[in-house]
């Protein structure tokens, strides 16, 4: 058939093209297109062995290969990785031998795990889980809450964390600061709780309280607000003055 196709064009004038292709695993040199001109076809595409054979896959970092480890692979042959539990794969699974050469490797992602430390020292935990000790995939998302007794602390991070190749940006809080009423702070001021006979209330910050004067006295016109909001463990103090006095 192929001889009989090459005779052919002996026997034609106009231009004839082919298209030409090689073997599996088998390299070109030269233009896949031969042309038949005035009876004489161009200089044919030459297919040869791809060159060389490809020793042991390239070794990764927290992973490895699906198979049994072979002496030499032929030009074609694929090979598949997996990493490690907890591992993220970055790039294919896959690696190829291509004239003697492995195409790159994937990369195995390191994860995040939250510690005990690390979560004390910040005075927060997980939010939707009791655990102190939790594997995150890189790329993955885990939440972290104040502890109780403790409020987010103004220069935190977001508490909506993101694990980036085995590291984390912690959040943090503080503290929870109360105000406490002073029974000598109210005497001095003339003053005492508008809503409760009590003379000591705790509360907590960003918490308003109401103050009223004493039955007497009235209030002083230099005095600040009689609604007093709990700022970082400390209250501005209203006062009154004596009634009928101009002092």
């Amino acid at each position: 058939m192929e001889t009989s196709f090459l005779t052919y064009c002996q026997y034609i004038q106009k231009a004839l093209q082919w298209n030409t292709k090689c073997r599996s695993f088998h390299r070109m040199t030269g233009s896949k297109i031969i042309t038949c001109h005035l009876g004489k076809w161009t200089a044919p595409s030459v297919c040869s062995e791809s060159a060389g054979k490809c020793g042991h896959p390239p070794a990764i970092d927290n992973g490895d290969v699906l198979v049994f480890l072979q002496k030499e692979y032929d030009s074609g042959s694929r090979v598949e990785y997996k990493c490690q539990s907890f591992y993220r794969m970055k790039g294919s699974a896959f690696v190829s031998c291509e004239s003697g050469q492995w195409t790159d490797p994937p990369v195995c992602l390191e994860p995040c795990t939250t510690t005990p430390e690390d979560m004390e020292k910040n005075n927060i935990g997980l939010k939707w889980s009791s655990k102190t000790k939790l594997y995150i995939e890189s790329g993955n998302f885990v939440e972290f809450d104040c502890k109780n007794g403790y409020v987010k602390d103004p220069t935190s991070s977001a508490f909506r964390v993101q694990c980036v190749e085995g590291k984390m940006a912690y959040p943090k809080c503080k503290k929870r600061e109360l105000c406490t009423t002073s029974p000598e702070d109210m005497e001095k001021n003339n003053i005492g709780l508008k809503w409760s006979s009590k003379t000591s209330l705790n509360l907590e910050s960003g918490n308003f309280v109401e103050f009223d004067c004493k039955r007497g006295y009235d209030r002083d016109p230099t005095s600040s607000a009689f609604r007093v909001q709990c700022v970082e463990g400390k209250l501005a103090y209203p006062k009154c003055k004596r009634r009928g006095t101009s002092e």
